[in-house]
């Protein structure tokens, strides 16, 4: 909707309304292909100092991940490196490229489903959080990690 008003805003409206009928064809991609198949459970954190920040289903990218057919691991608040294991996800999203190598350079995580599985992966801030129209980015983003035969060319 923000999107929509913002090409009301500055007369724009096609090309807003074409932005936004574009990322609802990449949601609907993904679920119409991926109906009836086994969920992957998906953790999406952020590394913040010396705690770690979920991103839950009331934040933008829990909701992407659920609106591109991810079994979102709904925690709330921020967790500690022994809840990640305990969660164990099949996917496992990261905010930026801190957050990613300290996933892959502790070895506590070394067990960690996602990173055994090469199913970590690196998401800039500005693609899920307060996206506008980067929000299609980060839609693809979790499309292809999650599905990626569906984002074969």
């Amino acid at each position: 909707q923000d999107i929509l008003t913002i090409g009301k805003i500055f007369n724009v409206e096609e090309k807003a309304e074409a932005l936004v009928e574009e990322m609802k064809a990449a949601v609907d991609k993904v679920t119409k292909a991926t109906e009836g198949q086994e969920k992957k459970t998906v953790l999406f954190i952020e590394f913040l100092g010396g705690r770690i920040q979920v991103y839950d289903k009331t934040m933008l990218a829990g909701n992407m991940v659920e609106l591109m057919g991810g079994d979102l691991l709904d925690v709330d608040g921020t967790i500690g490196a022994e809840d990640i294991i305990n969660l164990d996800p099949d996917v496992l999203f990261v905010i930026g490229e801190k957050s990613y190598t300290g996933i892959m350079d502790d070895p506590a995580y070394t067990s960690l489903r996602a990173r055994v599985n090469n199913q970590v992966f690196t998401v800039e801030l500005g693609d899920v959080y307060t996206s506008g129209v980067r929000t299609l980015n980060g839609l693809n983003i979790i499309g292809k990690a999650l599905y990626p035969d569906l984002y074969q060319e």
